[in-house]
């Protein structure tokens, strides 16, 4: 309840949250929650649609190891909506703590729990005072 009462003041109306594990999320937020997609491409292709203004990574993400994705490859640059690349570059900014500055969600990572990590995008929030 808490994270509902959370999404509808801190962001703007009509914005979406995404996690990686949307029916828990749903469930406990009483809300609707898109999932993270597989490729980050598919990403970007949903936030054409539907505006995302935060993204949860919890431990079905965080725990487990990254060493693939995190290799450079060429093809995890995002240049376009038609490219293919991965998660490995926004893997990266949880360490560093700089997202992709094309990452719609390029805010601070903020950092829950140990393993619990929310995603936002600056531009999603509410002014301050409506």
């Amino acid at each position: 309840m808490e994270l509902q009462r959370d999404t509808a003041a801190r962001f703007q109306r009509g914005v979406a949250i995404a996690a990686d594990v949307p029916a828990g999320t749903a469930w406990y937020g009483q809300q609707r929650v898109w999932s993270k997609p597989e490729r980050l491409r598919d990403f970007y292709e949903i936030t054409v649609q539907q505006p995302i203004g935060a993204l949860l990574l919890t431990p079905v993400t965080l725990d487990r190891p990254f060493f693939t994705e995190l290799a450079a490859r060429r093809e995890d640059a995002i240049r376009t909506l038609s490219d293919t690349g991965g998660w490995g570059a926004v893997y990266a900014g949880l360490v560093t703590r700089r997202m992709p500055a094309n990452f719609p969600l390029n805010g601070t990572p903020q950092r829950l729990t140990e393993n619990m990590v929310l995603l936002v995008d600056p531009g999603a929030f509410r002014p301050r005072g409506n």
